[in-house]
């Protein structure tokens, strides 16, 4: 399993009563009991986390909150988080809101080989939105063109019934109902723009790792993008788990099979680097989208 040597986590709430330890196991020191209750992670039912907060299910029907303004560091919060998500993989469910980093259920632990590049950048919350757009508008651009042709000639139709016996109005329909159709399709696209902007702006609420420190491994084996204060160079999404890649002005993002996206900046990177990427992408034969 991946992220077996992250540091566990001790975490104390606000008036010292209790304290939550987070590493192999799932402890519980709390004042009022002369020993700890120690939970195995097979014991956890399911974890949320939202925003603020851990909610830890227990299948004994109890429910445990971490609050993240009692942990330390930003640090502290992601190595709790890495852990449970790890854990989650063959015990329980964890949910989350959106993130800017894949789940660390995709991982795997290997020994990276000497051919694997590994650097150190922040991510631009502006160049993951512009990734992002540019992504979706290539996405839904053939259907949208596609919803324009089909509602024009809908629209067509509808207006000559109405005026079947104007000859004369052919043209004017044909034009009116393009008009309709583009009007309509321009509505669409900006709506789909403006609710994709929204979940994408959600990520600065959700996910702390937008401002830390992250570490980008790729390798003949597999591709990572992994907060530095727990990486442990020993954790890779292997390549059979990409589904495609995507190349932005800012960005190349990696489909991952899960539906997920790695991000990577290549503002950073020199041309060398970014050529040797697209060798290694390519001699694997992971197609671009």
């Amino acid at each position: 399993m991946a992220f077996l040597n992250v540091d566990g986590v001790e975490v104390q709430t606000p008036t010292g009563d209790c304290t939550f330890i987070i590493s192999d196991y799932f402890t519980i020191f709390n004042d009022n009991n002369v020993s700890p209750t120690i939970y195995s992670w097979h014991d956890v039912a399911g974890i949320y986390e939202n925003i603020g907060r851990f909610e830890i299910s227990l299948k004994c029907g109890e429910k445990v909150i971490l609050r993240k303004e009692w942990f330390n560091s930003v640090e502290q919060i992601l190595s709790c988080r890495a852990i449970m998500e790890a854990e989650s993989k063959d015990n329980y469910k964890y949910r989350h809101w959106l993130r800017v980093l894949p789940d660390k259920t995709s991982y795997i632990n290997a020994d990276l080989p000497e051919n694997t590049l590994v650097y150190k950048n922040k991510y631009n919350y502006e160049e993951i939105l512009q990734a992002n757009i540019a992504i979706s508008t290539q996405k839904i651009l053939k259907y949208i063109w596609l919803y324009t042709f089909i509602l024009s000639v809908i629209t067509f139709f509808m207006l000559r019934r109405h005026h079947a016996n104007i000859i004369d109005d052919v043209w004017t329909d044909m034009i009116v109902s393009i008009l309709i159709a583009l009007s309509a399709a321009i509505t669409l696209s900006l709506i789909y723009y403006l609710v994709d902007k929204s979940l994408v702006r959600r990520i600065k609420k959700s996910d702390e790792a937008l401002d830390v420190s992250i570490c980008f491994i790729i390798s003949p084996i597999g591709i990572a993008a992994v907060e530095e204060s727990i990486n442990t160079f020993n954790e890779i999404i292997p390549w059979s788990e990409v589904n495609s890649y995507t190349i932005t002005d800012t960005m190349l993002v990696f489909i991952i099979k899960n539906h997920q996206k790695l991000w990577l900046p290549i503002n950073s990177i020199t041309a060398e680097t970014y050529d040797w990427i697209l060798n290694v992408v390519g001699a694997l034969n992971v197609p671009e989208k």
